[in-house]
């Protein structure tokens, strides 16, 4: 019986959309390890058009920083894991982006 009740407390009020989407407003632009530590969840949300993500990790910044994370050697202060964790999801968003033509010109290079 308690096993079945346990679902319902630990449920959360807000979606994982919701909760990205609160992250992202919150956070500024320097926190885009963060979302890639979150792997395969942030990748999932990405494609499910989360508001504001498509925007955010498109941007000529963003898309710098997810090109640092493929082609250049991790941070040798991130556990091996984590920076292959940030690797895949940063390729898998580069992908994505490329594919849906969302990747922004930056006009000012």
């Amino acid at each position: 019986r308690d096993a079945a009740a346990e679902p319902e407390a630990t449920a959360p009020d807000a979606s994982p959309s919701d909760a990205l989407a609160r992250r992202l407003e919150e956070a500024p632009a320097s926190c885009m390890e963060e979302l890639l530590d979150e792997g395969d969840a942030f990748i999932q949300e990405f494609r499910l058009g989360v508001p504001g993500l498509l925007d955010r990790v498109c941007s000529p910044e963003a898309v710098r920083i997810l090109v640092e994370h493929v082609t250049q050697e991790p941070n040798p202060d991130v556990p091996l894991d984590q920076a292959r964790r940030r690797s895949h999801t940063a390729a898998e968003l580069l992908a994505s982006c490329n594919i849906t033509g969302q990747i922004q010109a930056d006009e000012e290079s």
